[in-house]
């Protein structure tokens, strides 16, 4: 029997999506290299905190719904077929960045190097991690799914205090407390297992609760974010991440037409982001030098980010719907 589609989860890859456009606004401005020291500039630094769960929501859905892996065809097809479209990408830009910079020196050594070495599509370093964690689901979910239920509870807790929670407490403590922090950059492994024992455990928690826990969570963020750096390992983005899971994941869609947007654009937002690279490198270039004509400082240009982000995203679903066009996978 076919399992009924949860719109929900459309909805929170839909919403990763847009996140990860979102933060990539400041990754492309000058927002890394002006101080904090202004209002706007803090504001600035709240919006990106928060868009932090882009990357963690995509992970934390993986972990939810891949379910029952096992090493047979159809699991090395279905990683085949994600291949295909970050190759898709990675040609396609590759040889568009040749043009535009009139560089002319393609050799196929070169193409073949460039797509190997996850440099072909500039955001291709989450398909490099994507395949190692794909390769250990069938592991990971066979070891979870024997365990009890404390045990099950248990490894979240130590994915947690071993890969996520190691950044805030040696930032806070400072020169006087260090614990473990080895593992904090294999923090998939933590969002991946969260999303099982989601699954697991099927929550539906009061959404007014978890709309206050957000907003004191991010108040947290803010506080420490003069202390240290927000990242996809910290642990106010891990927890800033399951809320947003938990509010958005078991939303019922009722209307036909909105299941269908909400159906096709879930299904290209691997496409948008792996376009969005080549869309960013010419969107960016033309806003940058206009807001360099125009005068205009770091801590205005956040007033053009929304158009600036949903001109990204059109133009790449644009290019996703041309690959399912051209490549009907997935």
């Amino acid at each position: 029997m076919k399992q009924e589609r949860k719109y929900g989860l459309d909805i929170v890859r839909i919403i990763a999506t847009l996140s990860v456009l979102s933060v990539h606004f400041f990754l492309k401005t000058n927002y890394y290299n002006t101080p904090l020291n202004s209002m706007p500039m803090r504001v600035q630094s709240i919006i990106r905190n928060f868009f932090m769960i882009c990357v963690p929501l995509f992970i934390l859905i993986t972990g939810y719904l891949n379910n029952n892996k096992e090493y047979n065809k159809i699991f090395f097809k279905k990683l085949f077929n994600i291949l295909i479209i970050w190759l898709f990408y990675s040609v396609i830009e590759y040889f568009t960045l040749q043009i535009i910079n009139n560089t002319h020196t393609f050799n196929l050594k070169d193409l073949l190097f460039n797509v190997t070495s996850f440099n072909g599509c500039g955001y291709s370093w989450y398909i490099e991690m994507y395949i190692g964690l794909y390769f250990l689901s069938p592991i990971i979910n066979n070891a979870f799914d024997v365990m009890n239920d404390k045990n099950k509870k248990s490894l979240v807790i130590i994915s947690i205090i071993t890969f996520v929670l190691p950044t805030v407490v040696n930032a806070l403590f400072d020169n006087i407390l260090h614990i473990p922090s080895w593992w904090i950059s294999v923090y998939p492994l933590c969002y991946y297992i969260t999303g099982k024992y989601i699954k697991y455990k099927n929550y539906n928690f009061k959404k007014k609760n978890l709309i206050l826990l957000l907003i004191f969570t991010q108040l947290i963020t803010f506080s420490l974010s003069f202390i240290c750096k927000i990242e996809y390992n910290t642990l106010t983005t891990f927890i800033s991440t399951c809320i947003i899971f938990l509010l958005l994941y078991n939303i019922n869609i009722k209307k036909i037409w909105q299941q269908k947007v909400l159906k096709y654009f879930s299904s290209i937002s691997l496409d948008i982001y792996l376009s969005s690279s080549l869309i960013d490198y010419i969107i960016y270039k033309i806003f940058n030098n206009q807001m360099i004509i125009h005068n205009i400082s770091q801590s205005k240009c956040i007033l053009f980010a929304p158009l600036v982000i949903i001109t990204v995203f059109i133009l790449s679903s644009i290019m996703g719907s041309i690959r399912k066009l051209l490549i009907n996978v997935r």
